[in-house]
């Protein structure tokens, strides 16, 4: 720890020249994520003559570079510093460095945020505290709905073609790119029933919402975390990966968000089923092939087998919404 501790010493004082005697101290390891490392770290300086000190967070993205998810550490970077413009908690970014060599890997460092993730505050919370928990989780996904997306399109637009289909074929290509064909079918059986659905507003989605991503602090302010996978898309690709996580909560937490949005949420049970097959394409991605390959931290894979129950959950979810089994994933899961 003593030698990562030098090298971002020595990183910072070459690249944030008018800080004066700048001085880290106190790296931690806080987790060991499944794309990245995360330390925490105390930055003292002087700065026109005042002592700082300030407590950051270091972001190694230590997960392989892949063509399929191209540079995480920019892209985090980037929307990161648009959410702060826009208003919408999340921690304040202060330097993004692509280069690996510098300590081995990109990394962006950041404001750290005091608290306790809100999936640890709701695992302790009494009932009453629970709905006000998911209340809040709901108002702040539907705060995050409704930013204008356009700053945060990229250039492959999902106006091109609708948002469904561009996600269907998106994940089509990774399927085919890992010779995951077990899926196609699958995601043949979503192509035809998108017909009947209507297409619905383009809005900045996380992509990995869940009570894990979000800091609750001192204060009871929420801010959101975790970053890399978002992207513009049709808003109820993201509520259905989020329900994913929810167990009993989540048609309660449906039932919120319609409130706070003050809208119904149309033919949710498809993009749910969506959210299933996509749950379980990457994960037996990561499993068959190893998990740097989705650019994520190798050996990753060891903790995704430890979570067979919710893969079982996932393939149940996608049979009792689709009728459609796929022999491949029972063996896989058979197996663990």
């Amino acid at each position: 720890m003593q030698h990562l501790t030098n090298l971002l010493q020595e990183y910072i004082f070459s690249k944030i020249t008018y800080l004066k005697d700048p001085s880290v101290a106190e790296l931690k390891n806080l987790n060991n994520g499944w794309e990245s490392d995360v330390y925490s770290f105390m930055l003292s300086y002087t700065d026109s003559g005042l002592p700082y000190q300030r407590k950051m967070i270091l972001r190694s993205y230590t997960g392989k570079e892949v063509p399929l998810f191209p540079n995480k550490p920019l892209h985090e970077f980037n929307v990161l510093r648009q959410l702060c413009l826009d208003g919408y908690p999340v921690p304040e970014v202060y330097l993004l460095e692509c280069d690996a060599s510098y300590l081995g890997s990109p990394f962006v460092i950041m404001e750290l945020i005091e608290g306790d993730g809100l999936d640890q505050v709701f695992y302790h919370a009494t009932a009453a505290e629970r709905g006000e928990l998911l209340k809040l989780g709901a108002e702040l996904f539907v705060a995050l709905h409704n930013l204008d997306y356009k700053p945060y399109m990229g250039d492959d637009a999902c106006t091109k073609c609708g948002a469904i289909l561009r996600e269907i074929n998106r994940h089509a290509a990774i399927a085919e790119h890992f010779k995951a064909n077990y899926t196609l079918p699958g995601l043949e059986w979503l192509r035809t029933q998108a017909a009947a659905i209507t297409q619905g507003r383009l809005a900045l989605a996380h992509w990995d919402y869940h009570f894990g991503n979000i800091i609750l602090t001192p204060n009871k302010q929420p801010v959101v975390i975790d970053w890399t996978i978002s992207a513009v898309t049709d808003y109820r690709f993201d509520l259905a990966w989020s329900l994913l996580f929810l167990g009993d909560a989540a048609e309660s937490f449906v039932a919120l968000y319609e409130e706070a949005s003050k809208k119904t949420v149309e033919h949710l049970d498809f993009f749910v089923a969506f959210a299933c097959l996509r749950r379980l394409l990457t994960m037996l991605i990561s499993l068959e092939h190893g998990a740097e390959v989705l650019g994520m931290r190798p050996g990753a894979e060891h903790i995704i087998r430890k979570h067979k129950a919710h893969l079982q959950g996932l393939y149940t979810k996608w049979l009792e919404l689709t009728q459609q089994p796929i022999q491949h994933v029972e063996t896989v899961i058979a197996g663990l």
